[in-house]
Parts: C-alpha cells; structure tokens; sequence
C-alpha cells in the first residue's frame, strides 16, 4: 500500500472489510478499495490537515470518515461527496486518538478525553 510521499501513521478499516481508511505523515487520508487479494484502487482523497494525520476513523455505517492531526484540529467528512461536514480546531494538543460511537457522535483524545454530538 502506497500513500503519496508521506509515510503511513494510521489507518481504520471499514466493516465490510473491503475498504481501508488510511492517514499519512503529509496530512492526507485516503480511502482504498480491495479490488482481489494483491490489488487495491485508491477511492477518495482528501487533505485533512496542515500537519501529520495520527487517527482515522470510519463510522459505523461507512458513510462517514474522520481523522485527528498533529494540527491539533480533528474533522469530519461525507465519504460520497467528500464534503467537510465538520471541524474542531480549538483542541489542547495534537488529536492521537479518534473513533465514532455511532453516526452522530465521536470519541476523542487530546491531553484528556472528549465526546463531540454533532448532526449531519
């Protein structure tokens, strides 16, 4: 799995297990597509932060994505259309953990844990 000129440093896999969510050292996330056991075809590309991305998330319908940086900023997107949906910038330190609780609210970490409710 190759991800631009950044190196891997998190990656969240979809529950039908036919799609990876991966971020990278360059602040991009990208979601690949398992097209047979040696191939897999980049689906959608976004850059999500000015820094590294170091969470990835998938919600538990797969319709949306997530990701936390070093930029201490975590966002939210619609996978279909790519639409930024949703953005904290106001956070203590970088974003090192991140995962849906369900389609409307996220579970994250800075220095302490947080919960962020938001709608589509």
């Amino acid at each position: 799995l190759r991800v631009s000129e950044g190196k891997i440093t998190c990656l969240s896999i979809f529950a039908n297990e036919q799609r990876v969510l991966v971020g990278d050292s360059r602040g991009e996330l990208t979601v690949f597509e398992l097209e047979s056991e040696q191939q897999m075809v980049e689906v959608i590309r976004v850059t999500a932060h000015k820094k590294g991305v170091w969470a990835a998330a998938v919600s538990p319908d797969g319709t949306l994505i997530a990701s936390g940086g070093e930029d201490k900023a975590f966002r939210i997107w619609e996978l279909r259309s790519a639409n930024l949906l949703k953005q904290v910038e106001e956070n203590d330190s970088s974003i090192r953990c991140l995962e849906f609780l369900d389609a409307s609210a996220v579970l994250y970490c800075d220095n302490n844990p947080k919960k962020y409710i938001f709608s589509k």
